[in-house]
């Protein structure tokens, strides 16, 4: 059945599975373009687009695996983006992953075996409070939090732009989606000036996949 969908996927999605979380809502696993993707009811959240967006902005940014010893990542999905560094990049080093909804971290674990990836820490917290407490330094941060097509408010805001930038290491980077329909430029751009204003060169991708936009932040020596 399951490569018959496949088959199908090249012209139409199909549908496989659908759950619902009390956090993001409708869950969905589907097949485009004959690979299995998480969606919510109105965005993709892993493996499709979103991963293809978040790889261009990793080769933007210059990400080197020679020159990382972590990485955090804030909203994990159903971990696109840690095979992504794994299989494209060739990171293989600690990965620590925050997201606040058990179920998503369960699909990533049960129906994308994210787990294959190790060494690999994932925790179900709030992202902001995690940044807020944490004592670590990461050498590259990626800011992936959406329920649905929103960013929740706080994760836009000057006091978790400056945690995240402190637990920034020194060489560190940081790379921060957002979606064209989320955010608007001016709150962007307030975004990078808070960021900027804690010690990092910024800069912005515009509509990439005339669907996203994202902060390119690095640690100024």
């Amino acid at each position: 059945m399951n490569t018959f969908k496949k088959w199908l996927s090249y012209w139409i999605p199909q549908r496989e599975k659908t759950y619902f979380s009390h956090i993001n809502g409708q869950l969905e696993i589907n097949w485009q373009d004959g690979k299995r993707v998480l969606d919510t009811a109105v965005s993709n959240y892993s493996y499709g687009n979103l991963q293809k967006i978040l790889h261009y902005a990793l080769q933007q940014a210059h990400f080197c695996p020679r020159e990382v010893q972590s990485v955090l990542l804030l909203g994990l999905g159903g971990g696109s983006v840690v095979e992504t560094l794994r299989k494209n990049f060739g990171y293989m080093g600690p990965i620590t992953c925050i997201d606040i909804d058990p179920l998503i971290i369960s699909l990533a674990k049960e129906e994308f075996q994210i787990e294959r990836f190790a060494p690999l820490e994932i925790l179900c917290q709030d992202a902001a409070v995690y940044v807020t407490n944490s004592n670590r330094s990461f050498d590259w941060i990626i800011v992936d939090i959406f329920i649905g097509k929103c960013i929740p408010d706080s994760f836009t805001k000057s006091p978790f732009l400056q945690h995240l930038a402190r637990i920034t290491s020194a060489k560190g980077q940081i790379i921060f989606n957002t979606m064209l329909e989320t955010l608007s430029a001016n709150q962007l751009k307030e975004m990078a000036s808070s960021l900027a204003d804690s010690g990092l060169a910024t800069r912005i991708l515009w509509q990439v996949s005339h669907t996203n936009n994202l902060i390119l932040a690095k640690k100024v020596q």
